[in-house]
């Protein structure tokens, strides 16, 4: 059985990997530079670079405090809040091996 969405052009059954590899691109060079990266959302014109960056750079010390106090760590995705699973502290000593009479 075929599916009717696939076209039989080799060019254009590339052509929608190589937009999104574009759209990464753009993105990545906007939060590089500063610069604004547009997209429609909803209906509504929204910059993704800059919630990205603010995201991106939060994110670390976000996850360092709800470890050091304990406290769970939420955050918004898609209008509804979500709960993020925190790894737990781990040993120093994992993954090292104890050699006796050394």
């Amino acid at each position: 059985m075929r599916n009717s969405n696939i076209p039989k052009d080799a060019d254009l059954r590339g052509a929608l990997p190589a937009l999104r590899r574009a759209a990464r691109g753009a993105l990545r060079l906007a939060i590089a530079t500063g610069t604004p990266c547009y997209v429609v959302r909803a209906g509504k014109i929204v910059n993704i670079a800059a919630e990205r960056s603010v995201i991106r750079h939060a994110r670390p010390r976000a996850r360092q405090i709800a470890r050091d106090t304990g406290t769970p760590l939420v955050v918004v995705r898609d209008g509804k809040v979500v709960q993020l699973k925190m790894p737990k502290k781990t040993s120093s000593l994992r993954g090292k091996r104890k050699v006796a009479g050394v």
